[in-house]
């Protein structure tokens, strides 16, 4: 019974959106990650991040309109292996960033891990 209340209420509450980036409140929300902080500082908090979880920053490139920051794991394949960053002009937004060339937004995990370092 809750699951059902807690999806028709989730349901009415997205309803009333008339799109995704209204619901999450940022634009290209199916694209992009969007952060207050600079791209630099994005690029920062990525690389101390996945040092905290066994990983490592391999390459810091400029490259599709921003930089793209690669990421190697200690322990065989990362589940995010490359991010492009850029600064934006969207306001109450400094920087966005992407899983490179697959155009999704970053992983919440990830998000969350950059949002709390900048």
């Amino acid at each position: 019974m809750r699951i059902a209340l807690a999806s028709l209420t989730l349901a009415l509450a997205l309803g009333a959106c008339a799109t995704i980036d209204e619901a999450y409140g940022r634009p290209d929300a199916t694209d992009w990650t969007y952060f207050e902080g600079s791209a630099e500082a994005v690029v920062r908090a990525i690389g101390d991040s996945f040092a905290l979880s066994g990983g490592r920053v391999e390459s810091v490139r400029s490259e599709g309109g921003g930089t793209v920051v690669t990421i190697a794991s200690r322990r065989g394949s990362a589940q995010v292996t490359e991010v492009l960053v850029q600064e934006t002009d969207v306001e109450g937004f400094g920087s966005r960033a992407q899983i490179y060339t697959q155009n999704e937004p970053l992983p919440r995990w990830l998000e969350m891990e950059i949002s709390g370092r900048i």
